[in-house]
């Protein structure tokens, strides 16, 4: 299970119930440009993201809520090109604003384990899996789960990202393989070391190291301090947002926005 090699992951936080009712869009962010739409939510493990019928945004099980209930209808949630999150309701007024307005580029909103709402951006590395490098196999439909990689992350072993039909396996011949669809990819590092591993680092730059640590590949997306998401999307695409600019906060920050009256954001200050 890839799950054994996705490390550093703190334990949930546990809040409300999740609801029964709300539909599913199958994923746990939302890229640039991206809509969630009423009844729609992202799920990872207990926590549910759901933009509700009443206009308001609940993270189930993670303490927060946009406290916008009754102020619109038909509402829904984008990720615009700047980092920021939008609720508008049906004549496109805005509701609600995450106020994290960055410069322009590609971003994700990420449904994090630990219970958060996380904006990572703009995009500093992206793996293609179209560029004529290696014929990978065909797979059938994959679970999808384990999609994603943060900082301070490493997958070994065979340990492997899954989106829909593409898998991205750190390979025990130390070669790094994106397989599904028609073409594919790879780091070409086969041999090249033993017991490697792949990890993501906090200036957004994924390396991978052998059992002496020394460096056999990296995307040399080296950018600044900060915390980082590698996503494997269901496009086939795998790419580092980063550094996080915005989140709903932590489980240290969940007493404090219970009394604040409206919502509280946290700027996401870089490590």
């Amino acid at each position: 299970m890839a799950s054994k090699h996705l490390l550093l992951l703190l334990p949930a936080i546990l809040g409300l119930v999740i609801p029964r009712t709300a539909a599913t869009v199958g994923t746990n962010y939302l890229l640039t440009g991206e809509t969630l739409n009423t009844n729609e939510h992202l799920r990872n493990g207990d926590f549910d993201l759901v933009m509700q019928e009443d206009c308001n945004l609940v993270l189930y099980n993670g303490n927060w809520q946009s406290n916008t209930a009754n102020r619109g209808k038909e509402c829904k949630l984008t990720l615009t090109d700047r980092g920021e999150l939008l609720i508008q309701d049906r004549d496109g007024s805005n509701v609600w604003s995450s106020g994290s307005q960055s410069e322009r580029g590609n971003y994700a909103a990420v449904l994090h384990p630990e219970g958060r709402l996380v904006i990572y951006g703009p995009s500093v590395f992206k793996i293609n899996p179209w560029a004529p490098r290696l014929n990978s196999l065909l797979l059938g439909d994959v679970p999808f789960t384990n999609n994603m990689l943060f900082s301070g992350q490493i997958l070994h072993n065979d340990g492997m990202l899954t989106a829909r039909n593409h898998r991205l396996v750190m390979q025990e011949d130390c070669n790094l393989v994106l397989y599904g669809g028609k073409l594919g990819w790879q780091s070409n590092t086969h041999g090249n070391g033993e017991h490697c591993f792949l990890r993501l680092t906090h200036k957004g730059e994924l390396i991978i190291k052998d059992d002496d640590f020394k460096t056999i590949w990296s995307s040399r997306s080296k950018s600044k301090q900060g915390d980082y998401a590698f996503i494997l999307q269901d496009d086939g695409f795998a790419v580092i947002y980063g550094p996080a600019i915005f989140s709903t906060g932590s489980k240290s920050s969940v007493a404090a926005e219970e009394m604040m009256i409206g919502m509280v954001t946290e700027k996401v200050n870089a490590k």
